[in-house]
């Protein structure tokens, strides 16, 4: 092959800065540090080049995928090879506290204890003994699900698409659904509303517009056999998104045929914070809406879904086949159960996101003074060491800027060193550190990080920086 044929071929390499760009990248980037994902990229693009410069024929080189695709793949590929046995605890410094990209949901060491014990020996979990008689443990978590409101009846769904698609396939088959634009922007990791009524060929009518939606919209678009579909999630508070008022939501959430979905709910909470972006559970329990309630973001709960509404569509919700397939697992329903009886039954304030949320905005100021005294005292040369403040403090990753909670942040910009090597140095230390990195410098969030951990955290600092 000629050399302008090659060229022509070589060209079509995307550039390590377009790939960069790529959201799919930008998020392996967040997992993985910036220095080895640009250099996996380079090996990947090297391999390429490769590939076409050695090729003894163009039908070959026809053959291969040029697609951004198969990059973003090779590139995923090559980055679970490399980290193919890696297993082991971080210091969480990037104040996100339910994240894919270090181990996702975090629970209560209390419960997890009591979740081990009852997996790894015989137990009474569901046997009582007195009474040789089997415990039935779903009718146990609906008892107590009723301390809330006994005006409801109660279902427990593995995820929000199968207690949505249930209910749909049921009690509201063949009514018409009217929901609003927002449904179509959820960001939630399991449901877009609007997408799963196309899916299911659903009859419906979309109200409103991206930046104005009130009650009348749903009201003048409402027939007597229709139903409301309604959401409030994190992923959906975003600038300019319309959302309903406070007293149209409250209305629209006192009506029979509405469906309220939502990632808010807590149970009980003393927390200001919590209780300003989070939903009591037990204000919307009135008997006449029909709530799908997500309660794994405030509390120490597993990611199921609680199904509430009235013994009319409980009832048949719960004789149909969809019901039995979308049970949440033994094991998962055993988790639930245990977080339950800690909140419910023992008014234990014992969950992480109790205790995650006892260093308050003020605590963490304190915190973060003393820290950087500590790190002043060896790397006052080698580093500028400053504090930042912001939306800096999210309950999950998912969870846009708008509903996070402002924070101050420890800056460190190196003088000497590049901060791309100091942070994968960071991420692959005996105990890997995880920290932003923004224009230069580290952004260390103490907010997650154990008071134990503190001291891990300097003289990895120190060590990596002085090296």
């Amino acid at each position: 092959m000629n050399f302008m044929l090659i060229q022509s071929y070589l060209d079509k390499i995307p550039k390590l800065e377009d790939l960069l760009t790529l959201p799919e990248i930008k998020n392996l980037i967040n997992r993985h540090g910036n220095k080895l994902v640009e250099e996996t990229i380079v090996k990947v693009l090297d391999k390429r080049h490769l590939d076409i410069t050695t090729a003894k024929t163009e039908e070959v080189i026809k053959k291969m995928d040029f697609s951004m695709i198969y990059y973003i793949d090779l590139l995923l590929e090559s980055l679970k090879i490399e980290n193919k046995f890696l297993l082991t605890k971080i210091v969480n410094c990037m104040g996100i506290m339910n994240s894919d990209f270090f181990g996702d949901k975090i629970y209560s060491k209390e419960v997890l204890k009591e979740f081990v014990e009852i997996h790894s020996n015989y137990t009474d979990l569901r046997l009582n003994l007195g009474e040789s008689k089997k415990i039935d443990i779903s009718f146990e978590i609906k008892e107590m699900l009723k301390e809330y409101s006994k005006n409801n009846e109660y279902l427990i769904f593995s995820n929000l698409s199968s207690a949505l698609y249930t209910l749909l396939n049921t009690f509201f088959k063949g009514k018409k659904a009217v929901s609003s634009i927002r449904e179509s922007y959820t960001f939630d990791k399991n449901i877009e509303i609007n997408t799963l009524l196309d899916t299911m060929n659903f009859q419906k009518k979309v109200v409103g517009s991206l930046n104005r939606l009130d009650f009348n919209d749903y009201k003048n678009n409402l027939d007597k056999e229709d139903f409301i579909i309604y959401s409030d999630f994190f992923g959906n508070s975003l600038e300019g998104l319309a959302k309903l008022a406070e007293e149209d939501a409250e209305h629209i959430s006192n009506k029979e045929n509405t469906i309220f979905i939502s990632d808010k709910f807590y149970l009980n909470n003393s927390n200001i914070e919590i209780e300003s972006v989070g939903l009591k559970f037990s204000d919307y329990l009135n008997g006449k809406t029909t709530v799908l309630a997500d309660l794994s973001k405030l509390e120490d709960f597993p990611s199921v879904v609680i199904l509430a509404g009235s013994k009319k569509i409980i009832e048949e919700v719960e004789k149909s086949l969809y019901y039995k397939m979308f049970y949440p697992s033994k094991e998962v329903e055993n988790l639930l159960y245990l977080s339950l009886l800690n909140k419910v039954v023992e008014k234990k304030e014992i969950s992480y996101v109790d205790l995650s949320f006892l260093t308050d905005s003020e605590k963490l100021k304190k915190r973060n003074l003393k820290f950087i005294e500590g790190l002043n005292k060896k790397l006052e040369k080698f580093c500028d060491i400053g504090l930042i403040e912001g939306p800096y403090f999210k309950i999950d990753e998912s969870i846009s800027y708008k509903d996070a909670f402002v924070r101050e942040l420890i800056v460190i910009t190196p003088k000497h060193k590049n901060v791309e090597e100091i942070d994968y140095a960071l991420r692959t230390s005996e105990i890997p550190i995880i920290c932003w990195v923004n224009e230069g410098s580290l952004l260390i969030n103490l907010q997650l990080v154990e008071k134990k951990q503190e001291r891990i955290l300097l003289e990895t600092l120190e060590k990596v920086i002085l090296k």
